[in-house]
C-alpha cells in the first residue's frame, strides 16, 4: 500500500529536517546549517552537514561499510 502523495507533502511541510535528524545527531548550528560528527563514520570533527533551507543533509566521511574494495 503506497502513501499518498498528499499526506507526504504535509510531511515535508510540518517536520524540520534538522529536529528529525537532531534527535540522532547531536547538532550545533553553522551558519544557516547545522553541523554535527557524521553519524556514518567514526570521527572527531564534524563534518555531517543539516540544511534546512534546501531540506538536505550530507556527510563529507564516506561510511567504511560503503567503500569499494
Amino acid at each position: 500500500m503506497m502513501i499518498p502523495k498528499d499526506i507526504i507533502d504535509k510531511i515535508f511541510e510540518t517536520a524540520h529536517i534538522e529536529e528529525v535528524i537532531g534527535k540522532f545527531v547531536n547538532l550545533k548550528k553553522s551558519g544557516s546549517n547545522f553541523k554535527g560528527l557524521s553519524p556514518f563514520a567514526n570521527e572527531k570533527t564534524p563534518s555531517f552537514m543539516v540544511s534546512p533551507a534546501k531540506g538536505i543533509f550530507k556527510s563529507k566521511k564516506k561510511c567504511p561499510e560503503f567503500q569499494g574494495s
